[in-house]
């Protein structure tokens, strides 16, 4: 701890150190500068720190208290460890991370992550609800050290967001994982009620269950199917019947048919020509021999006669 207590600044300075104001016990810090020197920080997020902070501790003289609202508005920024709003905007999904973590163990008592050890959806809604109450709480809190240290009054923001209740969505997920489990439960129950297939009880595997039979029987693919009708042809119900054609009664007493002998199949029509010149031949030359031999018994009868 040094004995310094106060320190005046010259116009020209351009940055102050972070641990300038370290093991100090300053009561009087005077910026008189035009411009509004930076305060350095060693990383993004860092709070910047004049030691002990008390109300009226940074004194604006000459040209700097005449350009108050620009070391307000650089200071906001820089006294949390930032440098504009867009650096916040796009450098604080982290910060939300790691501090909503902290907060889900404190409110749930185990990591927000489930068995794959993915993020919870409810800690994943609640980083997103917190992210833009991040962002304006930066800012805000800022902007009220500054004046604070300035020993003005501090701004009032009546539409500043609150941040949100981090129960809320543990109970969330607690709901949730509640009802899955009761689901669980209850299916459990019906695929208790579904009955067993007795093991003596045969199942071909390769004929294919009909889920429109009700006896439980199973149809040979290749089988016709019982039903004439044509499942692609609506029926009419207004449409006549067609009637039926009665049977030809049979006569128990009438001779039976006899089976027709079938002609022998010939398949050169030239055998048929021969056969008929040979049929034709031979009876012309039998009727021949039959002429003859009546011709020899009317010789032998006119002689008989005549030795009569």
């Amino acid at each position: 701890m040094t004995g310094l207590t106060e320190i005046e600044f010259p116009e020209d300075l351009r940055s102050v150190g972070y641990s300038a104001f370290e093991d100090t016990d300053m009561q009087s810090i005077t910026f008189t500068g035009e411009n509004v020197p930076l305060l350095t920080y060693p990383g993004r997020g860092t709070f910047y720190s004049f030691g002990v902070e008390t109300e009226g501790l940074v004194q604006l003289e000459g040209a700097a208290a005449e350009n108050e609202d620009a070391y307000v508005d650089v200071w906001k920024y820089s006294i949390q460890g930032y440098e504009s709003d867009d650096e916040i905007e796009s450098n604080i999904y982290y910060t939300v991370l790691n501090a909503a973590v902290s907060e889900w163990m404190d409110a749930a008592g185990d990591f927000p992550v489930d068995e794959d050890w993915n993020y919870l959806p409810e800690f994943l809604e609640y980083i997103d609800d917190c992210t833009p109450y991040t962002i304006e709480n930066i800012k805000f809190t800022g902007e009220e050290r500054v004046y604070t240290l300035l020993g003005k009054e501090v701004p009032d923001h009546p539409d500043r967001l609150e941040k949100p209740d981090i129960n809320e969505y543990v109970d969330a997920w607690r709901d949730r994982i509640e009802e899955e489990k009761n689901e669980k439960e209850e299916q459990a129950v019906v695929l208790d009620k579904i009955p067993e297939v007795p093991a003596d009880v045969p199942v071909d595997p390769e004929v294919p269950q009909d889920p429109d039979q009700g006896n439980g029987t199973t149809q040979d693919p290749d089988e016709p199917s019982e039903d004439p009708q044509d499942p692609e042809t609506p029926t009419n119900p207004d449409a006549p019947e067609t009637p039926e054609i009665p049977e030809t009664p049979t006569n128990p007493d009438a001779p039976e048919e006899l089976d027709q002998p079938q002609e022998p199949e010939n398949p050169d029509p030239s055998e048929d020509t021969d056969q008929t010149e040979n049929e034709s031949g031979g009876s012309m030359e039998e009727d021949k021999e039959d002429t003859e031999e009546k011709d020899a018994s009317s010789e032998e009868t006119s002689d008989t006669e005549e030795s009569l």
